[in-house]
């Protein structure tokens, strides 16, 4: 595919979704319990919120750039097997 940045739409919607995400996911280091100073909430339910927000937006991106979702969606399950694979063998992440 030969696209320049301005052709990708959805694309900032997915950098948008990923920080929110990446925000929580800081957050829930230090606060694994969920319960954070900042008054926002829970962040295993905001956890949750951007996971499902993330997932959508790459979802819509992807229908609206026209990829090959099937595509997508056998990586992904490879990539889960790999995941997978990791807690039999006691890699931490």
């Amino acid at each position: 595919m030969n696209k320049t940045i301005n052709q990708w739409q959805g694309i900032f919607k997915v950098l948008e979704e990923c920080g929110e995400l990446s925000t929580v996911l800081g957050k829930l280091g230090p606060y694994p319990d969920g319960n954070h100073p900042d008054g926002a909430g829970n962040l295993i339910d905001r956890l949750q919120d951007e996971l499902g927000d993330v997932l959508a937006a790459c979802t819509y991106f992807a229908q609206i750039n026209n990829l090959d979702l099937e595509y997508i969606a056998k990586r992904k399950a490879k990539k889960e097997e790999t995941y997978k694979g990791w807690i039999l063998t006691g890699v931490p992440f």
